[in-house]
């Protein structure tokens, strides 16, 4: 994410004045995925992760992935009560949305959806863990292609 080009788009119409520290995360959803959200390989590369960000002296971080916010209290630990944590959960669940209602549009043969449906294009079985352990839902995913 960080490398790509409209990241750098982004940065350069939005930051104004604001020094802008990019910092990668690498591996830590993927930790959060299969890991216990408190295990010691979690909160080891959440302490790698912050020691940069506490090194330059941020206010404010955006926590880029939607994965994050299920070990927010950790990130906001390791960084303090006085940085301000950001999350992108309304831009990603309307951005969900929009590729939902374009995909029922393109198959209106599966009928109307009953209640909540887990559904991934890659592995369905992280995000059913997810679901139960983190949110308390007992859903059953799905692997659905595009």
């Amino acid at each position: 994410t960080l490398s790509s080009e409209r990241y750098r788009q982004l940065v350069a119409q939005h930051a104004g004045e604001a020094r802008i520290f990019s910092q990668p995360c690498p591996g830590l959803a993927d930790l959060i995925e299969t890991a216990d959200l408190d295990s010691p390989a979690v909160l080891e590369r959440i302490a790698q992760s912050c020691a940069p960000l506490s090194e330059a002296g941020v206010d404010t971080v955006l926590l880029g992935c939607t994965h994050y916010p299920l070990v927010q209290a950790h990130i906001q630990a390791r960084l303090g009560e006085h940085v301000r944590l950001l999350n992108i959960e309304s831009a990603v669940a309307r951005q969900a949305a929009r590729l939902w209602r374009h995909w029922r549009e393109a198959h209106p043969e599966e009928g109307v959806a009953q209640g909540i449906q887990l559904a991934s294009t890659g592995d369905p079985l992280p995000l059913q863990r997810l679901a139960r352990e983190a949110l308390g839902w007992p859903l059953e995913a799905r692997q659905r292609k595009l």
